[in-house]
């Protein structure tokens, strides 16, 4: 499911907010005794990511994570030119090397499957009520906070903490697998300034 792009809801009543992570969105599959990962266009990139192998053990079989991969810098804050320098990798050696000098994170935001269970067509809060009663955090895996209400003070920590933006989700919202929907929404924080542009012959 994806987000459309937006403002802020002029009322935060069933409403929820998340921080937007600068990553690579990916789908988090335990099957029955392995993990797989697929990006958003579907291409298998486990092997580009071995040290999120061991997040197996906080997953029960047959269940399935939504989230995004993410490089966090020295400050603990994504760092998308750190997350490109795992993206796209083919060589394994290449990419172990890279392990130990640019580890990633797998922030998990939502629950599609659960122990066999189809979640996707409940409302986003029972999903996301499910997630959290599962223990899933660990040494490279987490579920991020969420904070119901008031998304103008949301928005203004995430300009604080120099993240790209927050998003915005409805609470009865269901899951829409591959589908763009108002549900959800991105809000960017984008810099600006004026300029003057000169030209001569």
């Amino acid at each position: 499911m994806f987000a459309v792009a937006g403002e802020l809801p002029a009322d935060d009543r069933g409403w929820a907010y998340e921080f937007k992570w600068d990553g690579m969105r990916c789908i988090a599959h335990r099957k029955a005794d392995s993990l797989v990962l697929h990006n958003r266009t579907a291409r298998d990139v486990t092997a580009l990511y071995p040290e999120l192998g061991p997040m197996i053990e906080a997953l029960p079989p047959d269940t399935v994570v939504d989230g995004e991969i993410v490089a966090l810098d020295h400050n603990s804050r994504p760092d998308l030119g750190l997350m490109q320098k795992r993206m796209n990798l083919n060589e394994p050696s290449v990419t172990a090397d890279l392990v130990g000098h640019v580890p990633v994170n797998f922030f998990g935001f939502d629950l599609l499957r659960f122990d066999g269970r189809d979640l996707t067509g409940l409302a986003w809060h029972k999903r996301r009520g499910f997630l959290e009663e599962i223990d899933f955090n660990g040494p490279s895996w987490r579920v991020p906070p969420v904070f119901e209400g008031d998304g103008a003070a949301i928005l203004e920590a995430a300009s604080r903490l120099g993240l790209e933006g927050i998003m915005a989700k409805r609470a009865e919202a269901i899951y829409l697998p591959g589908k763009r929907a108002s549900a959800w929404r991105k809000i960017k924080l984008v810099d600006g300034d004026e300029f003057v542009v000169a030209g001569h012959t």
